[in-house]
This record gives C-alpha cells, structure tokens and sequence, in this order.
C-alpha cells in the first residue's frame, strides 16, 4: 500500500472543498492507489501528467479527480517509506487557480 502526505497548502485547499467534493476526490484516489498498487500505469482517466517545473526540484504531477468540474490535485513522489510501492505528497488541490503555486 502506497503511503501519503499531504502539504499545509493542501491542507488548506481542501478545508474549502465542499464535502462532495472530497468525496469525489477519495473515489480518485482509491482508482489511483489500484494502479499503483497493480505496478501497471496509472488510468489515462486520471490525467495524471508531469507539470513544467524547475531544474533540480521533484516532478510534480497534476491529477484530475473531476473533470466535469475542474477538480485538480498536485503531488509529487517522495521518499518510499518502509520499502512500500509509493509515497505520494499531496501539494495542492481544487481548480485551475491550483497551478499558480503548485
């Protein structure tokens, strides 16, 4: 099982989701934790896609959780703990306005 943590800017993104919309976001991440548990690529229903970033820095990727209403997230991988398959640092999430710190 991959292991997570997420950033105080997520933190804050996502006190001001309505609860419909964490839910819709959990229902994303059971469907991306499934694939990388499975070894295999992630769904292209996801969208997750490396972001532009800076020399030096980690990749950091978007994820779609609602395309239907501009749900995004940003992570990036961090160090695997305890050997596990993944560990994913949530960095932002909410809509397009996420992009401009990811």
């Amino acid at each position: 099982m991959p292991t997570y943590e997420w950033t105080p800017a997520f933190g804050r993104d996502w006190a001001d989701l309505t609860d419909d919309q964490q839910v819709r976001f959990l229902i994303a991440v059971r469907r991306f934790v499934a694939d990388l548990e499975a070894g295999g690529a992630i769904r292209s229903g996801l969208g997750v896609r490396p972001l532009h970033g800076q020399r030096g820095m980690p990749t950091v990727y978007r994820f779609t959780w609602d395309e239907d209403h501009d749900g995004r997230a940003t992570f990036h991988y961090g160090t695997e703990e305890r050997g596990l398959l993944a560990h994913v640092v949530w960095r932002r999430i909410g809509g397009h306005r996420i992009y401009t710190f990811p």
